[in-house]
């Protein structure tokens, strides 16, 4: 394909299981799969950038400097500057609180609440726009909502389910549980330059080409926690296993 090795995609760490770097600092997660699924349906090889934090990696989209991120967000501010795909993964956010806080929560009632978000996540402006009267403190991921709740400095984190699981298992927090949905998904896109409309339609018709097995095993590699397949929030068992994971057994059922 003609500009193939020449459109650069973003390099980035700290958000797994959605993007990530092994140890050797190579591109691993749900989005690298994606991408890394376009280039073989397509015959094309995408130019890796340096390795960079998801300010940065913005602000170069922003100008002109790369071409591609591949696990942005819609919303209308963004939209103003890049050309977005239909997005090709939904994963919800969830409330996470200390097992000793009982009960369901959801956002509307967490008035009298500290609770931490991440900085320049589309979750963090959806609560400012919707919910402005709640108590946000910014952190700079999703690791440090989880632990500042863990430690009580705040009351609960709003964070990424997928991700949520990833961190807590890895750093062996036991004292926290879902307690609600946050009513918001990440659905996650292609996220490219304006003036390039072509290479927002060569991104679409690369997803388009993914076989639907193709997403199922994504899932499976990363999300499923060995669960059958099918959109884990719509899953029950998938809440029951979640809840295990942070320290009880939870069942949410989540309407749309």
């Amino acid at each position: 394909m003609q500009h193939a090795g020449q459109i650069t995609i973003n390099n980035e760490k700290g958000w797994p299981p959605i993007i990530d770097t092994d140890i050797n600092n190579y591109p691993i997660g749900i989005a690298v799969d994606y991408y890394r699924l376009i280039e073989q349906k397509l015959h094309f090889k995408f130019k890796l950038d340096k390795l960079d934090t998801w300010t940065n990696i913005i602000k170069k989209l922003q100008n002109n400097e790369i071409e591609v991120i591949c696990e942005m967000q819609k919303n209308p501010e963004r939209s103003k500057y890049v050309l977005f795909t239909k997005p090709y993964i939904e994963i919800p956010n969830v409330i996470i609180v200390r097992k000793e806080q009982k009960g369901f929560l959801a956002l509307e009632n967490m008035r009298n609440m500290k609770i931490a978000v991440s900085k320049g996540y589309a979750i963090t402006d959806f609560i400012k726009n919707n919910y402005s009267y709640l108590h946000l403190v910014i952190f700079k991921e999703e690791t440090g909502c989880l632990l500042e709740t863990a430690t009580k400095n705040v009351d609960a984190a709003v964070v990424n389910l997928a991700a949520a699981s990833y961190f807590i298992e890895k750093h062996g927090i036991t004292n926290l549980r879902v307690a609600g949905y946050a009513d918001y998904t990440n659905a996650l896109c292609f996220a490219s330059r304006k003036d390039l409309p072509l290479l927002n339609r060569i991104l679409e018709k690369g997803l388009a080409l993914i076989t639907q097995a193709e997403k199922d095993a994504i899932y499976r590699n990363w999300i499923s926690l060995g669960l059958e397949y099918k959109p884990f929030y719509k899953n029950r068992r998938f809440w029951i296993v979640s809840g295990s994971i942070f320290g009880a057994i939870i069942t949410i059922i989540i309407t749309r």
